[in-house]
């Protein structure tokens, strides 16, 4: 339910945070540096922008923006019973770390947004996992091969 709410929220919206750093790449067609009061909007790492750029481009909209933050959350998601899966949770153990995950209001807000902080949390969770996995501390590494 909360999935649904949130992707109802997400595609529905337009982002609520500006994408001038998007617009400015894809009116230059360059990911070069551009003229700027805010020397700090050209000197922080991109990450999730160049995918919103990417679905700028292809849809002529910022309306898809949110759906990178979106797709992120439920990837953190199942990165989250995953995990709980590592540490030997039973199913009734992993429904839970994905609910929790799934319900945390910060979570909710940001998978509604087009910021950079879902994106962050799945690659963290994500890298986290495969840590694991390379460590060989997971019982059932075919239930996360969805991640790698």
């Amino acid at each position: 339910m909360v999935l649904v709410a949130t992707a109802v929220v997400a595609f529905t919206t337009p982002p609520n945070t500006p994408l001038s750093r998007v617009a400015h790449w894809a009116q230059n067609q360059s990911l070069e540096h551009y003229a700027i009061e805010d020397e700090a909007q050209n000197s922080a790492a991109p990450g999730a922008e160049i995918i919103q750029l990417n679905f700028f481009v292809l849809s002529g909209s910022d309306r898809t923006a949110n759906l990178v933050a979106w797709v992120a959350y439920v990837g953190s998601i199942a990165a989250a019973a995953s995990l709980a899966d590592v540490i030997g949770a039973s199913i009734r153990g992993r429904r839970f770390a994905a609910i929790f995950g799934a319900t945390l209001p910060v979570a909710i807000t940001q998978a509604t947004s087009a910021t950079n902080t879902m994106l962050l949390t799945f690659w963290t969770l994500s890298a986290i996992l495969c840590c694991c996995i390379t460590c060989g501390r997971i019982r059932n590494p075919k239930s996360c091969s969805c991640l790698l």
